[in-house]
């Protein structure tokens, strides 16, 4: 799942919900029409981790987004074609042999296997964190088996009711998780190792941060479904386990509430319903199919309640928890520490760029860290901690180190990862050329070529927060048309070529550019210049055309066109001093937590696989930035 910006993993768990609902709804209606809770199945759990680790395998992404959309959009078209394999077994009555053999033994047997399966994926996640992985187990155990029998008073004279009994999952992981919290804050994680951290504390998640309230799951919320054979029979070997699990219930739940043992026609038709709620949960989105779920069974012998009007207002209240997002953000796994690769960077790797390490030295100019452990003298910060260099060239490729504090700036640790990996270049380097060179006004228009890279893209999110009007130069290319949508949808007022840019100026009847802001080089530099209003100023922070800069000479002495570069690192930084610096940079942060500025997509490789890395950073017309994240 992403975790450099959209909350996807948030939305899938809403979406699930929301179709557990839905599909509940339809089986109490029309289906088994037995007080049975309807949810995703287990069963799919490792059928969807094949998928995904064949296509991890085979295929390359520009990010994990993109991987998690592909991904997903796969499985979806395996969980609607093996959803409509079982709506035909029961829309013709095959499964009716089947019931001839079911019985406790066979359906406890299937359910034993499947939870064997679950085994390598679920320990090895649970393990990542031990002392609290071993203690929630602990815990559902001493819930399930030994305290199942007391009974806790209830207030308002409600009696007693035996909870441990009925909520034993549920109140093993509220325990677990409120202890983590306690130990959280009682700094005992402080001095643990990053990989610790960030599965034991529970302060570390921007997920919740960055979810909306509310969002309402749509089909085909990931893009066009792909439907192949390979993922149809993959997800297959999930919906048949979860069709004799819902056949079990059926039998276990009519039992307990008294009703008719179910005939088969009865549930040939409910087999049915449940392909046919595959099928939705596909084309919602979910990662999974649905079956009947068998805790409901263990609540309805505990409680002797088994009303479908009780199950219709819990398919109500699933509806409802699947449009609050931050329900699901709750659940959203937690970011990691990651370094992005920059111009700058492979410049210094050639020798080339003027900020250079001591050799030997470590590559990186950009990046966010994790503090690990403090010294006895340092102030401001502490174990924990979200920090992005201050200082240049620390030589961020790389998993750990030790350093200056006043080198480091702590930033927020509900910061989206990918905008603290990314903060302090780009960001501040577009800020400050937006308001510390010219005087500009609200209406006023600025220029720049090199609009897709990632000043270019902050520059123009910036300048539709401040009401400032840009005019966008980009090179011509084969996805010309998906470009000038994205930019748009980024704030862009023009988007042109260099051949283009005056025409394409002058219908959009926008007043003559203040500023341009080159970094490019060449003829698209004079190409911005020439558009400039009489008294305006040219700016150059990058020359990635590395072409030389001409100023032609009619500028100069007939508009009186200023010149001039601008170098945050090296130049701005040094001479504002590191405490405008660091302001600045908050600056930057309260941009980003006021929704001015959208992360960039970031292609994510481990440090073992640099040259990849590097390879991909030199990629042509790319939208997005490459960044390397710990092993």
């Amino acid at each position: 799942m992403h975790r450099s910006g959209v909350p996807d993993l948030a939305y899938v768990i809403c979406t699930v919900f929301f179709v557990d609902g839905i599909v509940t709804s339809l089986q109490l209606i029309a289906g088994d029409r037995l007080p049975l809770i309807h949810s995703a199945a287990f069963a799919y759990v490792n059928p969807t981790l094949a998928v995904a680790a064949h296509i991890k395998a085979t295929q390359a992404f520009a990010s994990e987004h993109e991987r998690f959309l592909y991904t997903m959009r796969e499985v979806q078209g395996g969980v609607i074609g093996s959803g409509l394999i079982l709506l035909l077994v029961g829309a013709t009555g095959i499964v009716r042999p089947l019931l001839r053999a079911l019985g406790p033994i066979t359906v406890a047997a299937n359910i034993g296997v499947l939870g064997l399966a679950l085994y390598s994926s679920g320990f090895s996640g649970m393990m990542a964190c031990p002392q609290l992985g071993l203690m929630q187990m602990a815990l559902l155990i001493l819930f399930s088996q030994y305290l199942k029998g007391v009974a806790i008073p209830l207030p308002c004279k409600f009696g007693r009711a035996r909870i441990f009994e009925l909520f034993p999952v549920i109140l093993s992981i509220l325990t677990s998780w409120f202890i983590a919290w306690i130990i959280t804050i009682s700094g005992a994680y402080d001095s643990a190792s990053p990989e610790v951290q960030a599965a034991c504390r529970t302060d570390q998640s921007h997920v919740l941060a960055a979810s909306p309230w509310f969002r309402f799951p749509y089909l085909g919320q990931w893009g066009p479904i792909s439907m192949s054979w390979a993922s149809t029979l993959t997800m297959l070997a999930g919906a048949l386990p979860a069709c004799v699990e819902s056949l079990g219930d059926y039998f276990a739940a009519a039992g307990i509430v008294g009703a008719p043992v179910p005939p088969p026609g009865l549930v040939c038709r409910a087999i049915a319903l449940q392909g046919a709620c595959c099928v939705l949960a596909g084309l919602w989105g979910t990662a999974s199919g649905t079956t009947a779920i068998s805790e409901n069974i263990a609540a309805m012998a505990i409680t002797r309640v088994g009303s479908r009007h009780v199950m219709h207002m819990a398919a109500l209240c699933a509806l409802a928890m699947g449009l609050v997002a931050k329900f699901g953000a709750l659940f959203a796994s937690m970011p990691n520490a990651m370094a992005p690769i920059n111009p700058s960077d492979i410049n210094t790797v050639q020798g080339k760029y003027p900020l250079q390490p001591s050799l030997p030295g470590v590559p990186g100019h950009e990046g966010v860290g994790k503090v690990v452990k403090v010294g006895s003298k340092v102030s401001g910060l502490s174990a924990g901690d979200h920090v992005v260099p201050l200082a240049s060239a620390l030589g961020t490729w790389r998993s750990a180190g030790v350093f200056r504090a006043a080198d480091w700036h702590k930033v927020p640790r509900d910061l989206p990862i990918a905008a603290a990996a990314t903060l302090t270049i780009n960001p501040p380097t577009a800020l400050c050329m937006l308001e510390a060179i010219v005087q500009l006004q609200p209406g006023d228009t600025v220029v720049q070529n090199g609009a897709t890279s990632a000043v270019g893209q902050h520059v123009i999110q910036l300048a539709m927060a401040k009401g400032l009007k840009t005019v966008n130069v980009i090179r011509d290319r084969p996805d010309w048309e998906a470009a000038v949508s994205w930019l748009r949808a980024m704030g862009a007022d023009v988007v042109t070529t260099e051949q283009k840019l005056k025409a394409d100026l002058a219908a959009s009847g926008l007043p003559a550019p203040k500023l341009a802001l080159n970094c490019v080089g060449g003829s698209s530099a004079a190409a911005i210049a020439k558009v400039l209003q009489a008294g305006g100023t040219h700016v150059t922070y990058g020359a990635m055309g590395m072409q030389p800069l001409a100023p032609p000479t009619a500028l100069l002495i007939f508009k009186d066109i200023t010149f001039r570069g601008f170098w945050i690192s090296g130049g701005w930084a040094k001479r504002a001093g590191p405490a405008a610096h660091a302001a600045l940079l908050d600056k930057v942060v309260g941009h980003i937590q006021q929704g001015h500025l959208t992360p960039p997509k970031l292609q994510e490789f481990p440090l073992a696989r640099f040259s990849e890395a590097l390879e991909a950073s030199s990629a042509a017309h790319k939208q997005h930035k490459v960044a390397f994240v710990p092993e």
